[in-house]
């Protein structure tokens, strides 16, 4: 499955901004660099059997390694349908060193699980067996934030989830870039997004760096112009 690269502010993809929530206007303006499938008429279950799930974690990995400088990761996990975030949940009970917390997302009370990553190699490993989930999302926070700071940001939007009319996920990932050096996203079709912090991240090297990471996992990355120049 190749992949085609849009870039521009944060307001010009409708699916992470709400002009009325004050949260996601003061990241309006954070460079966003979206990854979608070049076939975007596969849709469900087409789409999922066009998935290399091993290759997507291979390119997240490889990102987050070449990215990562001396922050932390905060990692998170949506999923609707398998289970995923609930059984890493109980996975990860029988780690009492790692913070992290799960919760109930939205009008469906969906699990979300949120961790706190110290080894992205060990990790990784760990996450590869849940991660991505079908039909879910995940997102990673690399920041020098405590663990804290995120885990009550994120009660707080699944406490309101609840009442929104419309699904906000995408919405709450971005809102909390502003704390974060680099946000990273990936939907349930399996499409990447990544919010740049312009106060800690370049995007000229971001961009080379997602291809690199593209390339090290065999998953082709092709540039296009930006959304507005």
């Amino acid at each position: 499955m190749d992949y085609v690269v849009q870039a521009g502010p944060l307001r010009t993809f409708e699916t992470l901004y709400d002009p009325r929530s004050g949260k996601t206007r003061q990241v309006a303006d954070f460079h966003t660099i979206e990854l979608v499938t070049r076939d975007r008429s596969h849709r469900g279950a087409l789409s999922e059997l066009s998935r290399s799930h091993d290759r997507e974690m291979r390119f997240v990995a490889s990102f987050l390694k070449a990215v990562l400088q001396d922050q932390r990761v905060v990692f998170g996990m949506r999923d609707a349908h398998q289970n995923r975030a609930w059984l890493l949940g109980r996975k990860l009970q029988g780690q009492p060193d790692r913070r992290w917390s799960t919760m109930k997302y939205g009008a469906s009370d969906d699990d979300l699980v949120l961790a706190e990553l110290r080894d992205l190699g060990a990790d990784f490993a760990l996450l590869g067996k849940f991660a991505p989930p079908p039909g879910g999302e995940m997102f990673f926070h690399l920041t020098s934030g405590g663990f804290d700071l995120f885990d009550i940001y994120w009660r707080r939007a699944a406490r309101s989830s609840g009442k929104a009319g419309e699904d906000r996920f995408p919405r709450d990932v971005a809102a909390m870039a502003h704390e974060a050096r680099i946000t990273l996203l990936q939907d349930a079709t399996g499409s990447f997004t990544v919010i740049l912090n312009p106060r800690h991240a370049e995007t000229g090297a971001v961009e080379r760096t997602l291809a690199a990471a593209g390339r090290e996992a065999g998953m082709p990355i092709v540039f296009a112009p930006g959304l507005f120049g």
